[in-house]
């Protein structure tokens, strides 16, 4: 493909000069000289431009063999699914290439094997602790980079995907585990104890199931405290404003559940109603000191200019109950977790839990949140006793 200048033949006219002649696409250049090395250095010029050309002529033909994997993570990202995700969908992703590509994400797409992502996703797997990172975290990346591999074969810059037949290590790391009775009253008492009022947010997930933001994105229209529900119509997500020039690249709105079965009415027990309500008495009376008038679209868990609260600072505060509560390897999801299984251990039916939980199917209640605990699993089998002969 490149050109050496050694290669072309240099030839003594008749006239004492020296000549060489260079074809390129179809156009003949004669270079002349009074000495043979004359001629060689201006072929030795011309060939390094005709190969400088040929180079960037390649690189945009053959972009696997110099597109980085992180470059075209991205380029995806902000092309293919920025149009079709939500805010929190497109962050899960930038931070899976920002966090978990490392080195791999620095090596050409076409030059990528199966092998060379399988070692990836295994080192992966130790990047926390000795038992390194959930297995569900690491089926997120697999599938990611399954995602973006497909869409460079769909553009012909490579044939096959690598991360085919990739299989994600064992980790030990649960992230449903559902929090112990003894977890459940330290995390009460330190929210109870906490400087932040809109903490009371834990509480109410804990025993109602909520997700995050269903949670964040309800309105004092949603609840009705005489008949003891709360209506889960929308949600607060991040949207992200892609290729904008302000400073801020986010910003919080609510939208619509992502499926039908999300919008429901969820029952609120006698003692948290009447605590939510305190919350409600304590919280106006902070937003009158402020100037903030009452509305029904106001956020029951507002910021202090009464907006929607941004993840970053709401994880700030859970995390900051964590540590009070002395409770460590969990994560927000666990609330729900929790609420799924107590219900469970109480002798709630699944098609109930799944209603509350706003799940699609029984199928995927009794698959995913139902991790019952040992003591729930010996009251059960005792009953067997009465079988025995």
């Amino acid at each position: 493909m490149f050109r050496n200048y050694k290669n072309y033949k240099i030839h003594l006219r008749k006239d004492g000069r020296y000549t060489a002649r260079v074809m390129d696409q179809g156009h003949n250049t004669v270079f002349y000289g009074r000495t043979k090395k004359e001629v060689q250095q201006k072929l030795e010029v011309f060939i390094a431009e005709l190969n400088a050309t040929a180079q960037i002529k390649y690189e945009m033909a053959h972009p696997t063999k110099y597109m980085t994997l992180r470059n075209w993570a991205y380029l995806c990202l902000n092309t293919y699914c920025v149009a079709n995700i939500q805010g929190n969908t497109y962050a899960a992703y930038e931070r899976l290439i920002r966090l978990h590509f490392g080195e791999l994400g620095d090596m050409p797409i076409g030059r990528i094997s199966s092998l060379m992502v399988q070692k990836h996703i295994t080192d992966c797997s130790l990047l926390v602790d000795e038992n390194g990172i959930s297995e569900s975290h690491l089926c997120r990346l697999r599938n990611f980079m399954h995602m973006i591999f497909e869409y460079a074969i769909q553009n012909n810059m490579i044939l096959h995907n690598p991360t085919k037949g990739v299989r994600i290590p064992k980790t030990g790391i649960n992230e449903n585990r559902a929090l112990s009775s003894e977890e459940i009253v330290r995390l009460i008492n330190a929210v109870h104890n906490s400087d932040h009022l809109v903490t009371f947010c834990i509480i109410l997930c804990l025993f109602t199931g909520l997700r995050k933001g269903e949670l964040l994105g309800l309105k004092w229209s949603n609840v009705d405290f005489e008949n003891r529900t709360i209506t889960i119509e929308h949600q607060l997500v991040r949207e992200y404003k892609i290729n904008s020039t302000d400073e801020a690249k986010t910003r919080y709105v609510p939208k619509t559940t992502k499926t039908k079965s999300s919008k429901r009415t969820i029952h609120m027990i006698e003692p948290l109603a009447k605590e939510f309500e305190e919350y409600k008495r304590k919280l106006l009376e902070q937003q009158a000191e402020r100037d903030i008038p009452y509305s029904e679209d106001n956020y029951v868990f507002p910021t202090r200019n009464n907006t929607g609260f941004a993840s970053k600072t709401f994880y700030r505060y859970y995390h900051e109950i964590l540590e009070a509560a002395g409770i460590t390897d969990v994560n927000f999801h666990t609330l729900r977790h929790t609420f799924a299984t107590m219900c469970l251990e109480s002798g709630t039916d699944l098609l109930t839990i799944s209603r509350t939980l706003g799940h699609a199917s029984v199928k995927i209640t009794g698959d995913v949140y139902l991790h019952m605990s040992q003591s729930h699993q010996k009251t059960c089998l005792d009953k067997l006793n009465s079988c025995y002969i």
